[in-house]
């Protein structure tokens, strides 16, 4: 029955678009994908998405604050880190 659809809040707005996240998740997906070329591995195994995303949001701006950032693994940090906070800067 259409009263037991669930409904989207009235009066709650979504946040604008964030044009500069949009553009930092892609320069941060851009390394992603050139350096898993490189090493012949999965793309979303080397970094899924959600990862990528947190970076664009929090836009480490040193190897310190991406490896301190929950859920990045060292080796992540170790194999693309300075690329991805050089695409940042």
């Amino acid at each position: 029955a259409e009263a037991d659809l669930p409904r989207f809040p009235r009066g709650v707005r979504r946040p604008p678009p964030d044009n500069a996240f949009d553009t930092r998740a892609e320069r941060v997906k851009g390394v992603r994908d050139a350096v898993a070329d490189q090493l012949n591995l999965d793309r979303g195994f080397l970094m899924p998405r959600d990862q990528m995303e947190e970076i664009a949001r929090k836009n480490p701006r040193s190897i310190a604050e991406l490896g301190n950032m929950e859920g990045i693994r060292k080796w992540q940090v170790e194999v693309m880190g300075t690329k991805i906070v050089e695409a940042l800067g």
